[in-house]
């Protein structure tokens, strides 16, 4: 009894430490403001504004108050795809540029606008798939759900993603969809989870003749 009690033990620790490296890495990306996005803004050195809700405009674009005191009492600043820190060094900069010796300015967000990515196919498979936020969308997912025409070659698929870094496309990806979506194939270094902004060609077979 001992005996099966360690050998039970002995499986299910074998089976944690299996799950717990198939476990994808988690990493956090930057987040950045985007249109319609809210935040709140004080600046410590100057009371009379106090803390206010602030929204980045159609343009990409925050107004910031100051004292009423001054001629012109705004600042704008580009805020469209900038983190929250960046930003906050951008409304310091002018602030302090023009109208203040010192000014420590507190910035926080409030109100995150919720992006729904897309991603574009063409070839013998074309359309659009909506990427929403927080929710992984296979390319086999959305192979199947805008269909492909029965001269597709699903065994040389090519996605194509621009570098963030960068900002340039990359070589493409090319992945065997065949053996995912006909065969069955789980494999995970043979689907990928969309990201907004990738472009997907599936091209047309050859015919031998």
């Amino acid at each position: 009894m001992k005996k099966f009690s360690y050998l039970l033990s002995l499986l299910l620790l074998t089976s944690a430490g299996l799950h717990a490296q198939e476990q994808p890495a988690v990493t956090n990306a930057p987040v950045t403001l985007e249109v319609m996005d809210k935040v709140r803004f004080r600046v410590e050195e100057d009371p009379s504004i106090g803390s206010q809700v602030l929204a980045v405009n159609s343009l990409g674009r925050l107004t910031v108050p100051v004292s009423m005191g001054f001629e012109d009492p705004v600042v704008t600043v580009e805020a469209r795809g900038v983190t929250v820190e960046e930003l906050r060094e951008a409304i310091k900069k002018q602030l302090e540029g023009r109208y203040y010796k010192k000014a420590t300015v507190k910035l926080t967000i409030v109100d995150k606008t919720q992006k729904v990515g897309q991603a574009l196919f063409i070839g013998e498979s074309r359309g659009s798939i909506p990427l929403p936020p927080n929710e992984e969308v296979l390319l086999s997912t959305a192979l199947i759900k805008l269909g492909y025409s029965e001269f597709a070659n699903l065994k040389k698929v090519e996605l194509y993603r621009v570098d963030a870094a960068t900002g340039k496309t990359q070589d493409p990806i090319i992945l065997d969809m065949e053996a995912v979506i006909k065969k069955g194939d789980r494999d995970k270094a043979k689907d990928i989870v969309l990201q907004d902004g990738d472009r997907i060609n599936v091209r047309e077979k050859r015919l031998v003749f």
